[in-house]
């Protein structure tokens, strides 16, 4: 059996979450927009973009109020489009959630590998109950739950 690391159980828990918040936006359970620029695409031709960069921190590298959908170029070649993606929050979320996650962000975490393994379990779950909910018929975005 090979060995668990920490890398490949945080990749694990990442695609997972990524997974779980773009088909959990996917208002028509095939197509979901591109928050910071309206670009509608395929699910899995979108990426998961974070409204507080990854790279500030692990705080809020897994929480999904923090992540949505975005297409290639606003999240890779605009940097994750950060002047289109605060009106996208606030109209979603209010400045009350705004100031939460920023608070959040100062936050030192550290994960274990059975951390990242049970996200990967948890955002597993997600996705499956929001394929549940897609197949009743539910349309329209549906919340995703973080695990912490």
């Amino acid at each position: 059996m090979k060995k668990q690391t920490l890398s490949k159980s945080k990749k694990k828990a990442w695609t997972e979450t990524s997974r779980a918040i773009r088909y959990a936006h996917a208002y028509d359970g095939d197509n979901c927009t591109c928050v910071t620029c309206g670009l509608t695409k395929h699910w899995k031709e979108q990426q998961a973009g974070h409204f507080i960069p990854r790279a500030q921190g692990n705080a809020l590298y897994f929480e999904a109020r923090n992540i949505h959908p975005q297409c290639y170029r606003c999240n890779i070649n605009l940097g994750g489009n950060g002047a289109e993606y605060y009106p996208y929050m606030v109209e979603r979320y209010g400045q009350g959630m705004i100031d939460i996650l920023k608070e959040k962000q100062q936050t030192i975490v550290k994960f274990s590998i059975d951390d990242y393994n049970e996200m990967a379990k948890h955002f597993k779950s997600e996705f499956n109950r929001v394929d549940e909910l897609r197949k009743n018929g539910q349309q329209g975005i549906i919340e995703i739950q973080s695990w912490y």
